[in-house]
């Protein structure tokens, strides 16, 4: 009798962790990278919509050493602005919004590396799938004609990176070496086009909808 109770509790720990799992894996089959309206438009669309209309800054989503990470919305579009800002913004940007604490790295600095990679990027974008966040815009934040910063409007992205440990757990063997494959040839995409990633790291490979894409 105690045998067999073992047994069955053993098969019930056995059945919730599986259950667990695959409610994990189906999570992120699912993860989507950007909202339904914005996978009916098209990249160049997007871009349009990047270079030209009014957008909003909303929640912070991550920091960085030289810039902020916000999700903006621009009409039905859903982006990801990396924004940089001056010393003016202290004094006439909007309350609460953009306010940095990046003082390590003079703004001049700042400006060049935002513009460096908005200039890569252009040479890196294709029709299609990318392996790579695909970025739109840099736009020049102003107020009264004075210069506060700017925004590097990009890809939104949602989902888990590589340094998640969340997926070493969940993910079998054969996943893990898809990814890693999907990892590489990010890279290999990067060095056809003559440009080599400085900064490679697990958690600046996305896995976002089943698909790696590298990101920063």
């Amino acid at each position: 009798h105690d045998d067999s109770d073992i047994v069955k509790k053993q098969e019930a720990e056995e059945n919730h962790t599986n259950s667990t799992t695959s409610s994990l894996m189906a999570n992120l089959s699912r993860r989507r990278y950007l909202n339904r309206n914005d996978e009916l438009r098209t990249a160049q669309q997007m871009k349009t919509a990047a270079d030209n209309d009014p957008y909003e800054i909303k929640e912070v989503m991550a920091r960085g050493a030289e810039a902020v990470l916000y999700r903006s919305v621009c009409g039905s579009f859903t982006f990801c602005a990396k924004a940089i800002r001056n010393n003016w913004n202290k004094l006439l940007g909007s309350a609460g919004k953009t306010s940095e604490k990046l003082d390590n790295v003079a703004y001049h600095t700042k400006v060049r590396h935002i513009q460096n990679e908005f200039a890569v990027s252009q040479m890196l974008n294709e029709d299609g799938q990318m392996p790579i966040v695909r970025i739109y815009a840099l736009r020049k934040v102003t107020k009264f004609g004075i210069e506060l910063g700017y925004d590097l409007l990009m890809e939104y992205l949602t989902g888990h990176d590589l340094g998640d440990k969340v997926l070493n757990k969940v993910l079998p063997l054969e996943d893990k070496i898809r990814v890693m494959y999907q990892a590489v040839q990010a890279l290999a995409f990067l060095h056809k086009k003559k440009v080599i990633h400085l900064d490679i790291k697990p958690s600046n490979f996305m896995l976002v909808n089943g698909k790696i894409k590298l990101i920063d």
